[in-house]
């Protein structure tokens, strides 16, 4: 996309030039803004997304930057006219930017009817706001065609709700079960379509309490870690699916190992992705261990957006996921690439809390169960998770069929790190 920047007048001390590409998702999702820019000799570099919330009708833009390291949700309507401020956790960012403490900087996108738009960046105090640069995109988004990648949606009902479905690909059917606890499945969509690449029919779904599957309630008795198990075979049941392959990524994989102690008929292979364990012993020491591949700047602001009331829940989510990722990621730099795929919808931390109490309550503990489970088991891990190399040996000794694969520089989140050798080893597993 083409675009015209001008500088108008301005205060002397304050000015901001820069450039930024555009492009929108397949299903226009989101539009994405890769952005680089000077702000009084501060560089500044990240990446920005308006995307449409159905649930409030409304746009919403979040902005991801190499600064400040923080989320901004700006919400409006394509021709709001209004200016919407980035509000700083700290007065150390203001500096960071550039800018006085009594200095806030806004921005303001005006669309028309054609698809070109404006984006204005504001400098403004308590008494007035200058204009301080100006970008016009004259060309209209175009949709990126990949030509393969379809998705078909489905609610399917469950007592008390719905769960929210989608399938991709063709083939023999894999149910992919993908971590958490609270997270939806829209961050492990690039898993579903490297495995659906292979000739398989992958399903993915919301678990409840997350996403868009629905619930009457939100509460003790509609999240259990029960009802979280016979959702899966609800979704087999509904695609009247006889026999599936399954595979679940952390705490996904401890579901679908629980699964596969409750259905085992139901399933032809498991895939264990940098699996939980078969109980909650790995959380003595997971969390300290997670910790020590944060910096003290990741570490003060999951504190700090972890004291956000629930009403704000879904912005703090958002710069916990953020400041999280470096200890789930082996390479820091593909941090930004992976929010392409979370939003302030990804991860509901009400139902993680509810999973984890549900968890305890029950004592989970399926090690002695898991002993006659006899299909075809693959556990992969990752040499530098932060969960470690003890607990896939573990659970290798339980599963009568169990084999590992060990994934050098790759942590939690292994399909992003090595991809190519992730499509490789569950292809071949997979034959």
């Amino acid at each position: 996309m083409s675009t015209e920047l001008y500088s108008p007048s301005k205060r002397d001390t304050f000015f901001s030039r820069g450039y930024s590409n555009f492009s929108s998702d397949i299903d226009s999702k989101y539009i994405r803004e890769d952005f680089e820019f000077v702000l009084n000799g501060k560089n500044v570099a990240g990446s920005a997304y308006i995307t449409y919330c159905d649930a409030y009708h409304r746009f919403e833009l979040l902005q991801v930057d190499n600064i400040s390291k923080s989320s901004i949700l700006l919400n409006g309507a394509w021709d709001d006219s209004s200016r919407h401020s980035i509000t700083f956790y700290s007065p150390a960012n203001y500096a960071q930017w550039g800018l006085p403490v009594n200095v806030s900087l806004q921005w303001k996108y005006l669309f028309d009817s054609s698809g070109s738009f404006t984006k204005e960046i504001w400098l403004a105090d308590e008494k007035s706001a200058t204009l301080s640069s100006v970008y016009r995109y004259t060309n209209s988004l175009n949709k990126i065609n990949t030509g393969v990648v379809v998705y078909h949606q489905y609610s399917i009902p469950i007592t008390g709700g719905s769960i929210f479905c989608r399938t991709i690909g063709s083939g023999e059917p894999i149910v992919l079960v993908n971590g958490g606890p609270g997270w939806s499945s829209d961050h492990i969509i690039p898993l579903a379509e490297m495995l659906s690449r292979n000739n398989f029919q992958v399903i993915i779904f919301d678990q409840r309490g997350t996403g868009e599957s629905r619930l009457c309630s939100l509460d003790t008795n509609s999240i259990t870690w029960n009802q979280m198990t016979a959702d899966i075979e609800a979704v087999r049941n509904y695609f009247k699916i006889k026999s599936w392959i399954v595979v679940g990524h952390s705490l996904g994989a401890m579901l679908a190992m629980n699964y596969c102690t409750t259905h085992p008929e139901t399933i032809s292979k498991m895939i264990l992705l940098a699996p939980g364990g078969m109980n909650l012993d790995f959380l003595e020491e997971y969390p300290a261990s997670l910790n020590s591949r944060l910096s003290l700047e990741n570490l003060q602001q999951i504190k700090f957006w972890m004291a956000k009331p629930v009403s704000g829940q879904g912005l703090a989510s958002m710069n916990i996921i953020y400041n999280t990722l470096p200890a789930l990621i082996y390479n820091d730099s593909l941090a930004n690439s992976l929010m392409d795929n979370i939003d302030t919808t990804t991860w509901r931390m009400q139902t993680a809390s509810l999973v984890w109490d549900n968890l305890t309550k029950v004592g989970f503990d399926i090690s002695k169960r898991l002993m006659h489970f006899h299909r075809p088991v693959l556990i992969v891990q990752g040499c530098q998770d932060a969960l470690g190399n003890l607990l896939p040996v573990e659970i290798k000794k339980v599963l009568p069929n169990a084999r590992i694969r060990f994934i050098n520089n790759a942590a939690h989140i292994l399909w992003a790190d090595q991809p190519t050798e992730i499509e490789k080893v569950l292809s071949d597993f997979l034959k």
